[in-house]
């Protein structure tokens, strides 16, 4: 949870700011792009949910997710002032898809491995965790901008805090509950 809400966090609070100052393509387009992002991400919850419940597996789809993100903020970072408008607003609807549609599925998988009697504790102990990395994610985003001065080598630093949810995802198993 920790690090997909450390790259949504740093997505919304950053992309108008980085599409409309950084690439200069305005305000108009930047708010489109976020409208499309977040339109998408809604969307996004639903069908991950429903293509989680098709494939039977929860982790598998988080598994999926946290490579897209990854994939996607690195498809941001290499956007650049020559992109026409409607790219940089099919790229900003994918990382809705890819960076904000995981909450409801993670929780789901929370929920599965709590079991019975524990559920409620085991998602809100996790909430704690998930937002540490929504606080977390935008700060650090921030900082990297401020040594670095450019957006993009923020978002290719980012791009990498999903790719050790993916290792825990394909290589830890976790201890199902006991019943």
């Amino acid at each position: 949870g920790f690090a997909f809400a450390f790259v949504q966090g740093s997505l919304i609070a950053f992309l108008v700011t980085y599409l409309a100052l950084d690439l200069a393509l305005g305000l108009t387009v930047a708010g489109v792009a976020f409208a499309a992002m977040q339109a998408a991400g809604s969307v996004g919850r639903v069908a991950m949910g429903w293509f989680a419940d098709r494939v039977g597996s929860n982790r598998g789809v988080l598994a999926l997710l946290a490579a897209s993100s990854s994939a996607v903020m690195l498809t941001v970072a290499a956007m650049d002032p020559g992109w026409s408008a409607n790219a940089v607003i099919a790229v900003s609807a994918v990382a809705g898809v890819a960076a904000v549609s995981w909450n409801g599925i993670y929780l789901a998988e929370i929920a599965r491995l709590a079991g019975p009697g524990k559920i409620a504790e085991a998602t809100a102990g996790s909430a704690a965790f998930t937002f540490i990395g929504y606080t977390i994610g935008p700060a650090l985003f921030a900082a990297f901008i401020k040594i670095t001065g450019e957006y993009p080598a923020a978002f290719v630093a980012t791009a990498m805090v999903p790719l050790a949810a993916l290792a825990l995802l394909l290589f830890v198993r976790p201890r199902r509950h006991v019943t």
